[in-house]
């Protein structure tokens, strides 16, 4: 009898360790399971969380863009009077540019709607404050006392009441525009021959010319070939024409365009991956990587000056690009060999100059800033200028802008790019980009 209670009791006590060691098995795996399961909806929460605030983002991105694109609706509507006014000497400004003179972003939004901005000009935002809640407690008793229902925009007071309430967008947005006509465009040249062709290449030429950049068309490029200023003007030409034949970079005006020579994919067909030139438009200005000579050292030299978007002239109010106004005054110089613009102190002097010219104007002693101002300018610099060719490259009107919105909600960036042309009210869309 004592052995056998031994017995029962030793199969007792291996019972108990083995259910104690199931429970633990148990209880491990459920905790396993709970854990997967929350670390899963943790997951799936952050990821939702982030998508919200990609969609906040985007459409962020999207008022930014839509903003930039009524300022320059209304920029095309009121720039032609202002210019008029401030040649008449009735504005005593020089550059008088509707866009750049309103920032687009969220701050300044929110600055506005808070009365901020309203208050650096002097303007008793609080008294407004007062008399639309004062307007809004007569409208309300009226309703009251006359028992009919007075129609009550509340987003609108709200905005009196809480100074937070536009601010409150959940995160924030800039928008930057950029002028492209105030830049070297390459529009339309393939289809243009003679006089005009020339002109184009004359104003390439001058922008290549100044010699501190000698190094780029005498070293070597990454494919190990060595390419000429008139080589580079050359190859983007052959780029885009519909023919197969090289141009004559080197051609008078009249024949600039009609006198070629041999095939133009010549420069490609020693390449270590061989390809042909498009014979076609560009796509994008990156493309120009493709173009014989332009490595990344011309590109990131040349690219921000160079447009493939405009069609008319430079832009003489809104060009600060120091390689695009340095171009200019190459050739607008009668003689392209002018000392002076190899003289460095000359270019960074007349540079200086000309930006007080363009933001001072008649008020400070100075002309105004159109193609007529611009040369009078150079000529008071001491600088011989062929004014029928300098007419011909500079203006004063912008029709092509590039609008950048940059919006960010928490940890998410949102960015659209695009490229509009606005003229005579009308709108018409060359880009769209979203990252």
């Amino acid at each position: 009898m004592r052995w056998r209670g031994t017995a029962g009791h030793g199969r007792s006590q291996r019972s108990r360790g083995v259910a104690l060691l199931v429970v633990l098995l148990s209880l491990a795996l459920l905790s396993a399971v709970v854990a997967d399961f929350v670390y899963n909806q943790h997951v799936k929460y952050m990821v939702a969380a982030r998508e919200r605030d990609a969609l906040r983002a985007h459409y962020l991105a999207r008022s930014g863009i839509d903003l930039a694109r009524l300022l320059l609706f209304f920029q095309d509507q009121l720039q032609p009077a202002l210019d008029m006014a401030q040649q008449a000497g009735l504005l005593p400004f020089g550059e008088f540019v509707v866009w750049k003179l309103i920032p687009l972003d969220s701050e300044m939004l929110c600055g506005v709607t808070q009365g901020q901005v309203g208050e650096a000009l002097g303007f008793d935002m609080e008294s407004a404050r007062e008399a639309m809640a004062d307007r809004r407690g007569r409208a309300q008793e009226a309703s009251e006392a006359s028992s009919q229902p007075i129609d009550v925009d509340e987003r609108t007071w709200s905005l009196f009441e809480d100074k937070a309430a536009f601010c409150d967008m959940g995160g924030s947005f800039k928008v930057e525009i950029v002028d492209e006509d105030s830049k070297i465009s390459l529009r339309r040249w393939e289809a243009q021959f003679g006089p005009d062709a020339g002109a184009k290449r004359d104003q390439l030429l001058a922008l290549f010319l100044p010699a501190r950049y000698d190094f780029l068309f005498e070293e070597e490029d990454s494919s190990g070939q060595r390419t000429d200023r008139f080589e580079a003007i050359a190859a983007l030409r052959d780029w885009i024409d519909r023919d197969q034949n090289m141009v004559d970079a080197k051609a008078p005006n009249e024949r600039f365009g009609r006198d070629e020579g041999g095939p133009e994919d010549v420069n490609y067909d020693t390449l270590d991956t061989p390809y042909q030139t498009k014979n076609a438009f560009f796509d994008s200005l990156q493309e120009l990587h493709l173009v014989r000579g332009f490595d990344d050292e011309m590109y990131d030299t040349f690219a921000s000056a160079l447009t493939i978007y405009s069609e008319g002239k430079v832009n003489i109010k809104s060009a600060t690009n120091p390689t695009v106004l340095i171009g200019l005054f190459h050739a607008c110089a009668a003689n392209p060999m002018e000392p002076l613009l190899n003289d460095g102190m000359w270019l960074m002097q007349t540079l200086q100059r000309w930006q007080e010219y363009r933001q001072l104007g008649v008020l400070g002693g100075y002309g105004a800033v159109n193609a007529q101002g611009f040369i009078a300018f150079l000529q008071s610099q001491g600088l011989a200028v062929d004014t029928t060719r300098c007419q011909n490259m500079v203006g004063e009107q912008s029709m092509v802008f590039t609008v950048k919105a940059m919006a960010r909600v928490g940890d998410v960036e949102r960015t659209i790019t695009t490229v509009v042309r606005v003229f005579r009210a009308s709108e018409e869309m060359y880009y769209w980009r979203e990252d």
